[in-house]
């Protein structure tokens, strides 16, 4: 049984039945109709980036906001921003309104340490209709000590008016010993959990909504204290004080490390996108306002690669990547970077916005965690994007655009040069992103999708 995924990406793109499917960049698989498996290959060209990032929308309106954001976190139209009260719940549906409609307080006591020293003290990852959230909290203070907790909850967020904690885990220490899981992940039915003050990262079972269930034993990490991980199907890739690290899930004598890269700098965050992870190195000596964005080929999980770096014009925080460009936040704005040539990165443009702790992307939009901005809603894009997967009845695709635009959905028949495009629906978008199903695509060998915007 191979895994059920989706590419997301401007261009075209083809669901190809074969028999014996083959893994490369820019596939995915999937089933259509039980029949078989299903590649999803790019066909579009490489397009230089035409339009001028700008913001459209914020959270809370435009006024005084005297917390901090610091993670960001999408799922449809949704976006779960961690600030200094706890997780909230945005709705995003209309870019450039987003509406708060929940939020999660984590912990038994509700009441949490904070440090402005030590940004990041929780952290959320997403599964389908749940969420985990980590997080820190003050237990009791004496005269003589003072104990901390720290936890992961799941919560089920279907109503995300009521969001409700189904599993915990929680430990206790005194004098802030506790472990901290610093930035949790998920990828499928494990979660990981890289804790920064006893330098190791756990894997937990989470397909059973009632419980948290460790895997194996806590792997202790030879790149220091870690600061970011980010799942990929059974990997793990972990960065930390020395370099990057590769966590197989499913080694055959549990949880482990079966690849290495040691960088310069001290990375603190890393994204994947297709083979390659990007990784930021904060401030570079003797330029100590500058940091960099390192580009590794992680095609081959046990032997990482560094292929490129890239300067950034400004202090680094977080990086995401879309259709060949990454997006660089830091403490001067949202920096974009052309990657298409992973050993010659370049710079693109940069948007001001002030402090940048978090990006997430989705569609033409990038959704920013902007310190005491709040949340930030920048269009990055005019092009719309398709993205594809398995459905019983056909192919299940998805549309993100520009909120308010007309497009056109197209198909044929046929393996390239696709000829003879007929349309599948025409979408205006009332909100950001449009679901759709094609039942054709279970009677063709091969077929081919394209939007565009309506004459």
């Amino acid at each position: 049984m191979y895994p059920s995924e989706s590419i997301e990406s401007p261009g075209c793109f083809a669901a190809q039945r074969v028999t014996r499917p083959r893994l490369g960049l820019g596939t995915s698989l999937g089933r259509i109709g039980g029949l078989a498996a299903v590649i999803v290959v790019l066909l579009g060209a490489t397009r230089a980036l035409a339009f001028d990032p700008v913001v459209v929308g914020s959270w809370p309106e435009p006024g005084p906001y005297h917390l901090s954001a610091y993670q960001v976190e999408r799922a449809g139209e949704r976006i779960y921003l961690c600030d200094d009260v706890g997780v909230r719940i945005i709705d995003i549906s209309k870019p450039r309104q987003p509406q708060a409609i929940g939020t999660y307080i984590a912990g038994r006591f509700k009441e949490r340490w904070y440090d402005a020293s030590d940004a990041g003290q929780y952290s959320v990852a997403l599964q389908g209709s749940k969420a985990f959230v980590s997080y820190t909290e003050q237990v009791y203070v004496t005269r003589f000590e003072t104990a901390w907790g720290s936890g992961i909850d799941a919560v089920d967020v279907t109503d995300p008016g009521t969001p409700i904690a189904t599993a915990h885990l929680f430990a206790e220490s005194v004098l802030a010993a506790a472990p901290l899981a610093r930035r949790i992940a998920v990828a499928g039915t494990n979660l990981y959990a890289a804790h920064d003050r006893d330098g190791q990262l756990q894997v937990y079972g989470v397909s059973d909504p009632a419980r948290i269930r460790p895997i194996g034993v806590p792997i202790a990490s030879t790149i220091g204290y870690p600061t970011d991980v980010v799942g990929v199907g059974r990997f793990a890739y972990l960065v930390g004080d020395g370099g990057l690290e590769v966590i197989d899930s499913e080694h055959y004598g549990g949880p482990a490390v079966v690849g290495r890269l040691n960088l310069y700098s001290n990375p603190i965050a890393v994204a994947v996108a297709g083979q390659y992870a990007y990784v930021i190195l904060p401030a570079i000596t003797p330029t100590p306002t500058n940091g960099a964005l390192a580009i590794i080929d992680v095609s081959r999980t046990t032997a990482p690669k560094l292929l490129g770096t890239y300067q950034t014009a400004q202090r680094p925080n977080r990086a995401a990547v879309r259709a060949g460009y990454a997006y660089v936040g830091g403490y001067d704005g949202l920096e974009v970077i052309d990657v298409h040539d992973p050993k010659k990165p370049k710079h693109v443009t940069t948007l001001d916005l002030g402090l940048v702790n978090d990006i997430a992307i989705g569609g033409c939009y990038a959704y920013v965690a902007a310190g005491t901005n709040g949340l930030q809603v920048v269009q990055i894009d005019d092009q719309p994007s398709l993205s594809i997967g398995p459905s019983a009845t056909g192919a299940s695709l998805q549309l993100d655009g520009v909120f308010g635009q007309s497009y056109v959905i197209e198909s044929c028949a046929g393996l390239p040069p696709a000829t003879g495009w007929t349309s599948v629906t025409n979408v205006s978008l009332t909100n950001a992103t449009q679901l759709m199903l094609d039942t054709l695509a279970t009677t063709d060998k091969a077929r081919f999708y394209r939007a565009r915007q309506s004459q």
